[in-house]
C-alpha cells in the first residue's frame, strides 16, 4: 500500500475518493493556512454511506440585509463500511419488579421435615382440667410369686371357758350355775325370799342350826346386829338402790353404826351471797359436821374463801388484807385460806398441760386429763356431762363442772376444818367470801368427809 500526498487550495474542490482500496490522507501543507473546516475521509473500494458530516457554519450575515441566505446543500452521505461492532457494554441495573402475574396458583409442595421442639412454654394460670381415663392395664406377664414370710408371733390365749361338772364345799350342784347351801360350813336356809321379806337380814339362829333370813329390830331386841359389842342401826334393813356402795360409820349421836356414802363428792353444802361490790366481803355460816376434812370448793366467780372454826376467829381475821396469807393451823382458829381465780377461755392451737382449767364455749368448766396442743381452728363439740371426755386435737378434756356449779379447786391433802364454839361444839363452820371479779353474787360449794358428826 502506498501513501498519496495531493496538495489543495483552500478553493480547490475535494477530489474524488480514489478507487481500488487505496487508503487516502488528507494533508495541508501549508501550516499557516487557516481553514475554518476541513472534511476528510478515508474510503477503500466502494464501502458503505459514511456518517453524516458535521453542518457547516451558518455564514455571516450581510451587512446591507436583514434575511439570511438560504440553506446550503446538503452534503452527499458517506459510503464508508460499517466499523466493527464495539465490544459489549455492561450490564444495566436491575429494573423494577413486575406487577404479579395472573396465572392460576402452581400445587402445593411437600411438607418440609418436622422442625426441632421448642422450649416448652410457661405454664397457663387457667383451672386443672378433670383427670383423663384410666388406661388399660398392661399385658406383661405376672411376676413370680415372693419368698414365703416367717412366722408370726403366736397369739394371746383366748378367754377361759366356763367351768363344769359338779360344785364342793359350801356349794351345790353344777357348774357354772352352782347354789350356795352354807357359809363357810354353815347351812343356809333355803326359804324362798319376796317382796314381803323386804329388808331382812341374814342371821345365825341357833335352834334352826342354820343361817336364816328375818327382819331387823332395835337395840336390844332379839334380832338386833351389833358388832364389837355396838349396835348397827336397823334402819339398815330398809337399804336399797339408792344405798349401793355405802359402808358403816360409827355415830356417837345415835349411838350405834349407821350407813354412810364414802364417796367424798356426796357430802357438800352451798352458799349463795347477796350482791357483792369489788373486793366486797360476806359473811356466811356452813353447816358441815362437827370436825371435817375439806376436799375439794367450787365458786361460780372469782372469789377469796376464807373458814373458821367460830365467829371470833374470823371477827379478829377480819382486818388482814388480802394479800397477806393466815397464819396456818387450827390453833389460829382459820381453817382454810383459798383465792380462788376464774379459769381463762380455751384457746386455739395451744399447748395444755395436766392440770389446766379453762372455761368453754358453754360455761361449763373442762380439765385438761391428756397433755397435749389443742386444735389449730374452732373449739371442739365439748361434752356438758360431768366425768365425760372431750377429744381436742392431742389434747383429751374431762368436763369436771357445770356453769350452775361453778369452776372447781381441789385441796391436796385435804383441809381439816373443825368446829370451835365457845358455849360448846357444833355442826357450824364459819365462812367470810370475798368479790375479785366484778360486781355480782357468788355462790360458793364446798365438798368435804365428814370426821365427827
Amino acid at each position: 500500500m502506498s501513501n498519496v500526498h495531493p496538495t489543495i487550495n483552500l478553493n480547490d474542490t475535494v477530489p474524488a475518493a480514489p478507487t481500488g482500496g487505496t487508503n487516502v490522507k488528507w494533508q495541508i501543507d501549508d501550516p499557516n493556512a487557516a481553514i475554518p473546516n476541513v472534511s476528510a475521509y478515508l474510503s477503500a473500494g466502494a464501502g458503505g454511506t459514511g456518517p453524516t458530516g458535521p453542518t457547516g457554519a451558518t455564514g455571516a450575515t450581510g451587512s446591507n440585509s436583514t434575511v439570511p441566505g438560504p440553506t446550503g446543500p446538503t452534503g452527499p452521505t458517506g459510503t464508508g463500511s460499517t466499523g466493527p461492532t464495539g465490544p459489549t457494554g455492561p450490564t444495566g441495573a436491575t429494573g423494577a419488579t413486575g406487577a404479579t402475574g395472573a396465572g392460576p396458583t402452581g400445587a402445593t409442595g411437600a411438607t418440609g421435615a418436622t422442625g426441632g421442639t421448642g422450649a416448652t412454654g410457661a405454664t397457663g394460670a387457667g383451672p386443672t382440667g378433670p383427670t383423663g381415663p384410666t388406661g388399660p392395664t398392661g399385658a406383661g406377664p405376672t411376676g413370680p410369686t415372693g419368698a414365703t414370710g416367717g412366722t408370726g408371733a403366736t397369739g394371746g390365749t383366748g378367754a377361759t371357758g366356763p367351768s363344769t361338772g359338779s360344785a364342793g364345799g359350801d356349794l351345790s350342784g353344777t357348774y357354772p350355775n352352782p347354789t350356795v347351801i352354807q357359809i363357810q360350813g354353815n347351812p343356809v336356809d333355803n326359804t324362798a325370799l319376796g317382796s314381803t321379806q323386804d329388808g331382812y337380814i341374814a342371821v345365825w339362829v341357833n335352834a334352826n342350826t342354820k343361817i336364816t333370813f328375818v327382819a331387823p329390830t332395835a337395840a336390844g331386841g332379839s334380832n338386833a346386829i351389833q358388832l364389837r359389842g355396838k349396835t348397827i342401826d336397823p334402819s339398815i334393813g330398809s337399804a336399797g338402790a339408792a344405798q349401793d356402795g355405802y359402808a358403816l360409820e360409827w355415830s356417837n349421836s345415835s349411838t350405834a353404826f349407821v350407813l354412810k356414802n364414802p364417796t367424798p363428792g356426796a357430802n357438800s353444802v352451798s352458799v349463795t351471797t347477796g350482791t357483792l361490790a369489788t373486793n366486797a366481803t360476806e359473811n356466811d355460816t356452813l353447816t358441815i359436821a362437827k370436825a371435817a376434812k375439806v376436799w375439794k370448793i367450787a365458786v361460780t366467780g372469782s372469789a377469796r374463801v376464807r373458814l373458821y372454826q367460830s365467829t371470833w376467829a374470823r371477827t379478829a381475821d377480819a382486818s388482814r388484807s388480802n394479800s397477806i396469807p393466815p397464819t396456818p393451823g387450827l390453833a389460829h382458829g382459820c381453817c382454810g385460806d383459798w383465792y380462788l381465780l376464774a379459769p381463762s377461755a380455751w384457746t386455739a392451737n395451744v399447748a395444755y398441760a395436766v392440770g389446766t382449767m379453762i372455761v368453754d364455749s358453754n360455761g361449763n368448766y373442762q380439765l385438761v386429763t391428756t397433755a397435749g396442743t389443742s386444735t389449730n381452728g374452732s373449739h371442739p363439740t365439748w361434752s356438758s356431762t360431768v366425768g365425760n371426755t372431750t377429744s381436742d386435737n392431742t389434747v383429751t378434756w374431762t368436763c369436771i363442772s357445770l356453769a350452775a356449779t361453778g369452776f372447781l379447786f381441789w385441796c391436796a391433802p385435804p383441809v381439816d376444818v373443825k368446829n370451835a364454839d365457845i358455849s360448846g361444839e357444833s355442826t357450824s363452820i364459819y365462812a367470810a367470801i370475798t368479790n375479785l371479779g366484778g360486781s355480782g353474787t357468788i355462790t360458793v360449794t364446798v365438798y368435804y368427809i365428814p370426821q365427827e358428826s
